[in-house]
């Protein structure tokens, strides 16, 4: 009696199955890198006082600023970040802009 091979060739089969799991890794790998950045990206940063984020603008320390809501985030000139509850208001702007302060809202 002679032994039949039986050959089981599902290519479009596999194929899906190595395109899925690659998406599946990518996906996992693109949430892993969103988390800790979103986690870890202000880690560092300083909460300050409103008056004490006046006055780094005044002094010039400030580059730039993001506001958003009632929060204000700055990046000082050598690399500091800090932040603050903030009422936005047309003063504020007006400081930013004397003394030459990215923003963004």
């Amino acid at each position: 009696m002679q032994k039949v091979k039986v050959e089981h060739s599902f290519p479009f089969l596999r194929t899906v199955f190595i395109g899925g799991l690659c998406f599946l890794i990518l996906i996992i790998g693109v949430s892993l890198v969103d988390y800790y950045y979103t986690s870890h990206a202000y880690k560092h940063q300083e909460e300050v006082t409103y008056t004490q984020f006046l006055k780094q603008v005044d002094e010039q320390k400030v580059s730039r600023v993001a506001i958003e809501h009632n929060k204000m985030i700055g990046v000082l000139k050598n690399g500091q970040v800090i932040s603050t509850n903030v009422p936005v208001s047309v003063d504020l702007i007006e400081k930013l802009k004397k003394n030459n302060v990215e923003y963004q809202f």
